[in-house]
Parts: C-alpha cells; sequence; structure tokens
C-alpha cells in the first residue's frame, strides 16, 4: 500500500460524501443503461424516460442507526470457518464480527497497516 500523506481517522463528512459519491455513480451507471437499451445517449433520454429509472436517493446526512444491507464475495473457506466459529460462541453472529473488524479498521489512519488483535489464553 503506497503511503499516505498524514491524515486521521475517517471523518463523518468524509463518509457522508463517499456515499454520495457512491450513489451518484450508480445512478449514472443505472441512466446509461437505460438509455442504451433504447437506443439512446444518456443526454438524449425525455424527462419521461428519466422518470422511469429507478435511482438511488443521494443522501443530506448519515442516520448512526440505519443498517444497510450489502453483498460480498468472501472466500467460501473463510465464510464456512467463519460460521462454524460463530456457532460455537454462542451469541456471536456473522454481522458482529464484520461490523468489529470494520470499526476498528475506520478508526485507523489512512495508508497505515491495518491488524486486528487475537485474544490470549
Amino acid at each position: 500500500m503506497p503511503k499516505q500523506p498524514k491524515h486521521g481517522p475517517i471523518t463523518d463528512e468524509e463518509a457522508l460524501a463517499a456515499v454520495q459519491k457512491a450513489a451518484r455513480a450508480n445512478n449514472e451507471t443505472r441512466i446509461a443503461r437505460a438509455a442504451s437499451k433504447l437506443g439512446k445517449t444518456p443526454d438524449e433520454l425525455t424527462e419521461d424516460e428519466l422518470a422511469t429509472i429507478p435511482l438511488n436517493e443521494i443522501p443530506e446526512a448519515l442516520d448512526p442507526h440505519a443498517k444497510e444491507m450489502f453483498s460480498l464475495r468472501i472466500p467460501q473457506t473463510l465464510l464456512a470457518k467463519t460460521r462454524a466459529k460463530v456457532e460455537i460462541e454462542d451469541g456471536n453472529t456473522i454481522t458482529n464480527v464484520i461490523v468489529e473488524a470494520l470499526t476498528a479498521y475506520v478508526q485507523s489512519e489512512p495508508g497505515t497497516e491495518f491488524h486486528m488483535r487475537t485474544p490470549r489464553d
């Protein structure tokens, strides 16, 4: 990983900007695909045609209590071992494991090497 300039943990404002950028990019892709199916460019779509394309809302703020579903591609063996381990750990879930890992990751400075601590016996 290339060395990044000094930067503290990601702020709420930076997170919101990243979500907004992703939503705009997704909307642009949806519009381009719909236009292509009609044999047009995005600029050639009429207002009526644009109105039929389901677009993502661009959030004005992030809700710290809202949950969002998304999918990941995780190696099958890793996911199977994770499932087996959370079954042994009564009350734990894969979601808890991922949230804990992501929380620790975003609290580190960008460009720094990230390590999860493992418990010692």
